[in-house]
C-alpha cells in the first residue's frame, strides 16, 4: 500500500464545509474502495492506493447544505507499489 498525498486551492465561496476526493484507475471512473474520502476543511490530504496502475484523481467541493459542486479538474499518476526486503536478525 502507498499513500498519495495531493493539495488544492481553496474554494472562493464562503458556504464550504469541505471537500471530497474521488479516485480510481480510469480518467472518469473514480470507483475505487474508499472513493470518495472526505478530506475536512483542509487544502491538502491523501488517499491510499492499494495496486500499481495509472490512478485518476478529482475533488469536490461540499457547501454547508451537503451540495457536491463539479469536478475539479482531473490529475494522474502512475503509481508502482514495490516490495521493501529487510535483513533478518
Amino acid at each position: 500500500m502507498s499513500q498519495v498525498r495531493l493539495a488544492w486551492n481553496a474554494n472562493s465561496e464562503t458556504n464550504i464545509a469541505g471537500y471530497k476526493m474521488y479516485w480510481g484507475t480510469a480518467s472518469g471512473v473514480y470507483n475505487a474502495i474508499g472513493s470518495p474520502k472526505n478530506m475536512g476543511n483542509v487544502t491538502s490530504g491523501g488517499v491510499d492506493i492499494v495496486e500499481t496502475a495509472s490512478w485518476f484523481f478529482a475533488l469536490k467541493a461540499v457547501n454547508t447544505s451537503g451540495l457536491e459542486s463539479a469536478f475539479s479538474n482531473e490529475v494522474s499518476r502512475q503509481i508502482e507499489l514495490g516490495l521493501s526486503f529487510g535483513k533478518a536478525n
